[in-house]
């Protein structure tokens, strides 16, 4: 393997090179990548910000293990004084050392600022920071509001993709703390932000691996704590068979069983509900969620998952009716090289942030006669990049495409080697894009 196999989204490839040289001379199984920061005490939190420390309203009974009071864990880049884990530079990495099926991982951070940063809590994995893994990746906004969202997705050998994910799951300010959770078992994972459930999906790529953190800087860990499921007391569930769409349902109960909270239909919406889940009868499901009402959703992404993470709406609200499209190459190949919304809000028509590569006049921009808002994206990549797409609006209408020059209408067993064809519906108009890019555009999706 290569050193930027490890890291293909931050930082050079001599750099990675480098830092995967000194893992592999250490020899402690981490992978770490960090710059220098000044050594400061940790801001007192913002008064009426912070959440509650850890409940044990997420999943009563579970036995959770202190990794703090292993101080030979925390060896190479991380910085562990007395009972805060810090993380000095801009990255950090650590699989933990045992090899579980059904497992959990629990963090208590302090941000710090004044930047953004990105926090991976990784379950089942090959050890690898960006190996094969489920990993649920808690994205915390450069911008002044430090907006939260997080997306989850998975890789297994060449198969790989997201999960979904959950929008505006709050905004920070440097001293603010905060809990994250990703519980997975069977083919159940569930993620929590402070206590509450944001995220519900189903995959069984996986089946075990190691519990893994992997950290951007400008951060604090106040607690890091992993538990094997399955291990605590006998306590008997307590969730209804069905869960409101606004709340994650609880991981399926095996011997011995573990309660699971019953929905609380104020929190953020997910991104979809799991087969064979309904709205329960006895509550009303809650309204979609709109602009206005801070509950967003995501789409899974298209291209792949290298590149600095990126997601992008509109802060006085607004949807999305257009993008501006920018071709680039990769080895002498056509590749989309970057992008850029067209939003129309209550202060008129506004473009956002170019991702990736785009500089003069755009190739193509994308939108309706009418200003309607893209419902749908119809992509082709290579699994790691997007190599060509067009977008649907909510009128009917479709772009034109843009990219490589593939038959669209073959049968997907007879596309070009390498070359996967993916929709994207959100069913109502998008208000934002996310991905990742560096440089040049890796993969995008739909916020809605």
């Amino acid at each position: 393997m290569k050193a930027n196999d490890f890291f293909p989204r931050y930082g050079s490839h001599r750099g990675l090179a480098a830092l995967f040289r000194n893992t592999l001379f250490l020899g402690l199984g981490l992978v770490a990548a960090i710059v220098c920061q000044a050594d400061t005490a940790p801001p007192t939190p913002a008064n009426g910000v912070s959440q509650p420390d850890f409940s044990a309203a997420e999943f009563p009974g579970v036995v959770w293990k202190n990794r703090l009071a292993d101080q030979s864990l925390w060896n190479g880049r991380w910085q562990l004084e007395g009972s805060i884990l810090k993380v000095p530079g801009d990255q950090a990495f650590i699989a933990f050392p045992e090899t579980l099926t059904d497992s959990a991982i629990r963090v208590r951070f302090r941000f710090d600022g004044p930047g953004g940063s990105f926090i991976d809590l990784i379950v089942r994995s090959d050890g690898g920071a960006n190996g094969d893994r489920y990993v649920a990746t808690t994205f915390i906004g450069k911008d002044s509001d430090h907006k939260v969202t997080m997306n989850c997705r998975f890789k297994n050998g060449d198969d790989h993709g997201g999960l979904g994910g959950a929008g505006s799951l709050g905004t920070l300010k440097p001293g603010d703390e905060h809990t994250l959770a990703l519980y997975v078992q069977g083919n159940h994972l569930a993620y929590y932000f402070d206590g509450r459930p944001a995220g519900s999906f189903h995959n069984s790529k996986r089946t075990e691996g190691r519990m893994c953190l992997f950290t951007g800087g400008q951060l604090h860990y106040l607690s890091v704590e992993t538990a094997e499921l399955g291990k605590g007391p006998a306590i008997a569930a307590t969730t209804p068979a069905a869960a409101s769409r606004s709340a994650a349902p609880g991981i399926a109960t095996t011997t011995p069983p573990v309660a699971i909270p019953p929905p609380q239909t104020s929190l953020t919406p997910i991104n979809r509900l799991p087969p064979g889940f309904t709205a329960p009868a006895t509550a009303p499901a809650p309204a979609a969620p709109t602009v206005a009402s801070g509950a967003h959703m995501m789409t899974q992404a298209v291209g792949g998952q290298s590149g600095k993470s990126f997601s992008e709406t509109q802060p006085e609200g607004g949807i999305l009716i257009g993008l501006d499209v920018w071709k680039g190459t990769y080895y002498r190949s056509l590749i989309i090289g970057g992008i850029r919304g067209i939003y129309e809000t209550n202060k008129g028509r506004v473009r956002g942030q170019i991702f990736g590569q785009g500089s003069g006049d755009p190739d193509l921009t994308m939108m309706a006669r009418d200003g309607s808002g893209i419902i749908r994206v119809e992509a082709m990549d290579d699994k790691q990049q997007v190599v060509a797409f067009r977008v649907g609006f909510a009128n009917g209408e479709f772009s034109q495409w843009i990219g490589r020059d593939i038959d669209k209408n073959v049968p997907l067993n007879r596309l070009p080697r390498g070359i996967e064809s993916k929709h994207l519906d959100t069913h109502k108009p998008a208000i934002g894009i996310f991905g990742g890019a560096d440089g040049t555009l890796y993969h995008f999706g739909l916020i809605y």
